[in-house]
């Protein structure tokens, strides 16, 4: 065991940003243990549970679900497309402003990039091919199908999530017990 109090606190503090690096959480001390968080194990039982749930539909239970999905997509869209419009008039707006503005020579490079900037977030905002295909009618059989694969993938991704974070919790509890028999309790 090691006795030295400056080698001993500097290992430990070297540990704590190492702990505190990996799980983006500041602490005033190094746990003893740490858990692995609950959040992918929730999430990946929420949605393998709807899974399930989407693979035993009937085909039409499926199409009165895609007509209701379809709705609130629609929905939901049209109350983004608002307010991004009222973000798309400010910055015309704003463009408009800059474009107007009699500045000297030597800023007419920032002037011109502003202006550049403005016009591609004009133009990013300008795409409304998501609301042509939400106006786009599935069969229950098509939605059934977009909706399993999509759930699947998210299953999948949470899946490796869940053993990411269970590994990492393994991993910092092994280097945190092997801390505790080199260097004793702290």
């Amino acid at each position: 065991m090691l006795e030295d109090p400056d080698i001993k606190n500097y290992i430990l503090n070297y540990a704590k940003k190492q702990y505190v690096e990996r799980q983006d959480n500041p602490l005033d001390i190094l746990p003893h243990s740490v858990v692995a968080s609950k959040y992918y194990t929730t999430e990946f039982e929420k949605y393998k549970n709807e899974l399930e749930r989407l693979k035993k539909l009937t085909i039409e239970e499926a199409k009165s679900e895609e007509v209701t999905h379809r709705e609130k997509e629609i929905h939901d869209y049209k109350e983004y497309l608002e307010i991004n419009n009222k973000k798309m008039d400010v910055l015309k707006h704003r463009r408009l402003k800059i474009q107007q503005w009699d500045c000297p020579a030597s800023l007419t490079e920032l002037k011109n990039d502003m202006i550049d900037n403005i016009s591609d977030d004009i133009n990013l905002m300008v795409d409304r091919s998501k609301y042509e295909s939400l106006l786009y009618e599935m069969s229950g059989s098509e939605f059934k199908e977009e909706m399993v694969e999509r759930y699947q993938r998210i299953v999948d991704d949470l899946s490796y999530d869940v053993k990411r974070e269970q590994k990492w919790a393994n991993e910092t509890n092994k280097m945190l017990n092997d801390l505790k028999d080199n260097l004793g309790d702290w």
